[in-house]
């Protein structure tokens, strides 16, 4: 994106200085590509409050046992044999358990699915295939599956903090610097799912689960597509776009079955930002046939202004650049999502650190 854009974008806002901010690099997954396989080999990803240092007040207790954990992740897979506690949640495409390895003394998630439909099929293998070579502290982490002709079952990791809506629902729409918290993590995660090639196509609050310190994960990759990409501006066919996209965060393009590219997860996660801090996505009042013909017609205005009138200056500035229904002005990918947030928050950590203190931001109260 040009500078002269970035500039005129900057006319009206408030002006927010560079103070640098906390990311984390890719992480390398050597996957078998077993149709069933558990990932037992993955490079150690500490969580993401370790690396990102978002919580000066952990205890280096705390820092070393959660430390302890994650390289006991590393050596473990599902057994055959587990007993299931709960159901999470049932959905289009099947159930979701929370399930127990009784040796192993761990709980982990079972996502079922019915393998004689031949779309939930193509699904959950989809998810398997796109997973199994993920391996990043900000993507939910995949243990291994099972692909049988009656029934498919994908091992995932369990997070006790379950899903960003769910916690919208308990308490409310999420405070902006709560929300600037999540966004430093998720949109880590997202650079590094394009960088492997890949569009989620279906990035919103429901698919953000959260661990027991409040880390960031990018969930349920069965509308996900890849293809490989030789650089950031690869257009998909309208065709390449799987079921199960969610039509209120979904793109322009999308929703008109246009080529694409992966400036529709940016577009998503404008919609995700509007989710957090108001509890809904954009337009989520019109009846879906009122909005797809509104969105063919081209007549819905995505205003920073309108869509988030609470929020300050810098967030409204900032989802200018994700929200923009040319995908060429968009921003192009997560890595630009990611540098435009540390550009326009970095002010954001000093804030922190001055509260502290007994200072206070206007902005972020």
């Amino acid at each position: 994106m040009s500078d002269s854009v970035d500039i005129a974008r900057h006319n009206g806002y408030e002006h927010s200085s560079m103070y640098g901010s906390p990311t984390t690099g890719p992480w390398d997954c050597p996957c078998t590509g077993r149709t069933a396989h558990s990932c037992q080999m993955k490079t150690f990803s500490p969580p993401a409050s370790l690396v990102n240092g978002f919580y000066p007040h952990m205890s280096l207790f705390q820092w070393f046992s959660d430390l302890e954990e994650y390289h006991h992740q590393q050596s473990w897979s599902p057994p055959e044999s587990y007993m299931k506690l709960e159901v999470l949640g049932q959905g289009t495409f099947g159930t979701v358990f929370r399930c127990y390895d009784r040796k192993a003394n761990r709980e982990f998630v079972s996502k079922e699915t019915n393998a004689r439909s031949a779309t939930y099929s193509e699904v959950a293998r989809n998810e398997i295939d796109t997973l199994k070579c993920l391996n990043h502290p900000n993507v939910i982490e995949y243990y291994g599956s099972f692909v049988g002709d009656k029934i498919i079952i994908v091992h995932l990791e369990y997070l006790k903090g379950g899903s960003l809506l769910q916690k919208m629902q308990q308490s409310g729409p999420i405070l902006e610097k709560d929300a600037v918290n999540y966004l430093w993590q998720i949109v880590d995660g997202l650079a590094y799912i394009h960088t492997q090639g890949i569009v989620h196509t279906d990035l919103k609050c429901d698919n953000i689960l959260l661990d027991d310190f409040e880390n960031a994960k990018i969930a349920d990759f069965g509308s996900a597509v890849k293809k490989s990409t030789r650089d950031g501006s690869e257009f998909f066919c309208s065709s390449d776009a799987q079921l199960g996209i969610s039509l209120y965060w979904s793109s322009p393009e999308i929703i008109n079955q246009e080529e694409f590219n992966q400036s529709t997860d940016i577009w998503s996660l404008g919609c995700l930002i509007v989710e957090m801090l108001t509890s809904n996505p954009p337009y989520w009042h019109l009846f879906e046939t009122e909005f797809l013909a509104s969105v063919e017609a081209r007549i819905l205005t995505y205003d920073s202004f309108r869509l988030i009138p609470n929020g300050s200056a810098a967030m409204k500035l900032y989802l200018s650049f994700l929200l923009d229904e040319n995908k060429q002005k968009r921003l192009a990918n997560g890595t630009e999502a990611r540098e435009k947030l540390k550009q326009i928050f970095s002010l954001y950590l000093a804030c922190f650190y001055h509260r502290l203190f007994g200072f206070q931001d206007e902005g972020y109260q």
